[in-house]
């Protein structure tokens, strides 16, 4: 058994990004990976403009009086070169004329017709946004490896970029093992349960940089078991399974990888989710999570997301989270790292009532995880700990 940064150590190591890449229109590319580094075809703002509404103006040795002779218009420039002088009225966003280097906010104007009274003359300069300010033609806007967020696509809108090479998407498929598992749109029968896991960890995973596929459940039979990873790993990047991982009689995800695969590693010292298995088929990840639906579910963010992120070429390290105290005491064993799920409020972590690994109520009245460290039994409350909310894994 091993530690979980141990685990995060050996996934780093043997796991690399994915080749491929793909072009895509920036309408469909919020939350890819760019695949190499963007740089701006020309400068933002594209010409020198003002942020106000107002008068421009060339600054002359304080004069403050002025003969309007035209105006500028967002989209509709002034054509003329303004003399010494000479002011034209201008709108928020308008380019700059030729000739001025200031403008005047109106509300410290006065106009009689075509004269322009300047009550209290601004400094040379003023009200000016000059072309590039923000970015420079040639400038890198968006690194490769980044994933793109909505300001990216803003950005890249107002550069007139439509589309960008992103990173081929991790194919993965879910699956579940057990007799015992029926589909969610099917009645269960007797001595049956509901797959909820397959449904869970395919949503879990599902986002613009993955392809997701659930598959049938997994027979608790040896030979099925070895034809139903080998068919998949043929086409996916990663194999998700639940179920079939521990030392039961009829875990046989774990014995197929054992003779099959490539073992990474199996059995992480943390709580919940301690016999998780991480192997490869050829060049396919296969990840075996425990059964019951909160082990999946905390070895999902803690493990398979950040395979995800090696495929991906991202950092795989957990979320930082932030230092909070403890609403109430809690004991756990000496030897693992555990997650515990909580409430965050009023600066507290109130741990959920019962911590076992099967209760779905515990996943969806808390809102992240506690994070233990191994070597204490025993936290009191007042205690300081790390928090991480569950979104933060994404």
């Amino acid at each position: 058994m091993i530690s979980l940064d141990e685990a995060l150590t050996i996934i780093a190591d043997k796991i690399h990004p994915l080749k491929g890449t793909h072009t895509c229109n920036l309408k469909n590319a919020l939350g890819k990976i760019v695949a190499e580094d963007i740089y701006a075809a020309k400068s933002l703002p594209p010409f020198t403009n003002t942020g106000v509404d107002g008068y421009a103006f060339y600054h002359d040795e304080g004069t403050k009086d002025f003969q309007i002779i035209g105006a500028s218009y967002a989209g509709e420039p002034f054509q003329g070169v303004l003399e010494k002088g000479q002011a034209a009225r201008i709108a928020t966003g308008a380019v700059l004329p030729a000739g001025a280097d200031s403008v005047a906010m109106q509300e410290i104007c006065d106009v009689d017709g075509n004269h322009l009274h300047i009550r209290e003359l601004p400094e040379q300069g003023a009200n000016i946004r000059k072309a590039g300010h923000d970015i420079a033609k040639g400038d890198i806007v968006a690194r490769k490896g980044k994933t793109l967020t909505i300001q990216d696509i803003a950005i890249f809108g107002a550069l007139g970029i439509t589309d960008v090479k992103v990173t081929r998407p991790v194919k993965i498929a879910v699956a579940s093992s057990g007799m015992e598992l029926a589909n969610a749109d099917t009645k269960a029968h007797d001595g049956m349960i509901i797959d909820t896991n397959t449904l869970m960890v395919s949503q879990m995973v599902s986002s613009p940089r993955t392809e997701v596929t659930s598959l049938p459940s997994i027979a608790d039979n040896y030979d099925a078991t070895v034809i139903a990873l080998k068919n998949a790993a043929k086409a996916h990047d990663i194999i998700i399974t639940t179920g079939g991982v521990s030392v039961g009689d009829r875990d046989f995800i774990r014995d197929v990888l054992h003779d099959h695969g490539d073992v990474l590693f199996w059995k992480i010292a943390i709580r919940p989710g301690k016999p998780v298995l991480v192997a490869k088929i050829g060049d396919c990840i296969v990840v075996g999570l425990p059964g019951n639906p909160v082990s999946a579910f905390v070895t999902c963010h803690v493990i398979v997301k950040k395979i995800i992120h090696a495929l991906n070429g991202q950092n795989i390290h957990l979320p930082d989270g932030f230092p909070v105290t403890l609403a109430n005491d809690i004991t756990k064993p000496d030897h693992l790292r555990c997650f515990i799920r909580a409430n965050y409020a009023d600066g507290q972590a109130h741990t959920y009532k019962d911590q076992s690994s099967n209760l779905y109520s515990s996943l969806t009245q808390s809102t992240g995880l506690i994070d233990l460290e191994a070597g204490r039994s025993s936290f009191k409350k007042g205690d300081r700990v790390i928090y991480r909310p569950y979104c933060l894994f994404d």
